[in-house]
């Protein structure tokens, strides 16, 4: 049985599938906060787009092998699956988009299109190899969740989901390069240019505790501006994140640590805004 959870688990997580769900409960940690309303059908939409954009970047990763070699592994497995079901996942996101809403469709053909540019390949290399230009990116693809949120509703983009997005653009950010000291000895092997390949773990952290301390700068402008003191909730994030970065020298089974711990930042923030919807 616990060789079954773990294959399982393996799966979920190797696969984007895990990422994909994290992505329904930011859009539904969004729904919460933003006091708007979302479906089935626009979950599925952010699921399916998030689990194929993820699963075509493993895809396209050459240094995993060193960096991450499980993943290298299961991808060398099951490399044709992972393409059948990125692209299906891919196509049903545009046409279930272009169907529900035709904006929602527009933001996700964007994002498709920013996904190539970021990706290929120029005579002056790829963009997602120019220094802290791939966290940046990868920070506001994830802050585009609440946006698809906000305009599947036919409702005006306001001053409060804008910080709101600047929100999540800095906890992902956050997370990001935290990911990048996994693989900093294929970084520096391969001349990436990562902020923890270029300044080493002690610096990122310290540096990445001072952006965790800034993000409470939006929780705070959303509580002021807006008067809602509840919101001040969020800052239990900047805690946690305190906490997977203290694990980080304490020897942690990788994918605990990477996989599990930190990606899981949505689901306690949508855990978080759910109790704050039931805070009278």
């Amino acid at each position: 049985m616990s060789h079954l959870i773990e294959n399982l688990l393996n799966f979920m997580i190797f696969s984007s599938f895990y990422l994909g769900i994290c992505g329904v409960f930011l859009a539904l940690t969004a729904s919460f906060l933003l006091g708007i309303d979302t479906n089935v059908y626009l979950l599925l939409i952010v699921f399916m787009t998030i689990t194929s954009i993820y699963t075509f970047n493993k895809l396209s990763e050459k240094e995993d092998k060193i960096s991450y070699p499980e993943r290298y592994e299961f991808i060398n497995k099951y490399k044709k699956l992972m393409l059948i079901y990125g692209v299906l996942f891919y196509i049903s996101a545009l046409i279930s988009a272009f169907l529900l809403n035709h904006m929602v469709f527009l933001v996700i053909f964007s994002l498709s299109v920013l996904v190539i540019l970021y990706s290929i390949k120029t005579p002056f290399g790829r963009i997602k190899d120019v220094f802290i230009i791939k966290n940046v990116f990868v920070s506001f693809i994830w802050s585009l969740v609440p946006l698809l949120v906000i305009v599947n509703s036919h409702k005006p983009i306001t001053l409060y989901g804008i910080i709101f997005m600047f929100f999540i653009f800095s906890r992902v950010f956050i997370n990001n390069v935290f990911f990048d000291t996994r693989d900093i000895e294929s970084d520096i092997k391969s001349g990436a240019n990562t902020i923890p390949a270029k300044f080493g773990i002690n610096k990122t952290l310290k540096f990445l505790h001072a952006i965790n301390i800034l993000s409470i700068i939006p929780i705070l402008m959303m509580t002021y501006l807006f008067s809602k003191p509840k919101l001040l909730t969020l800052a239990i994030l900047i805690i946690y994140d305190i906490f997977y970065f203290k694990l980080y020298n304490k020897g942690l089974n990788k994918i605990i640590l990477y996989d599990i711990i930190a990606e899981s930042e949505f689901i306690m923030m949508f855990i978080i805004s759910f109790i704050i919807t039931l805070i009278p």
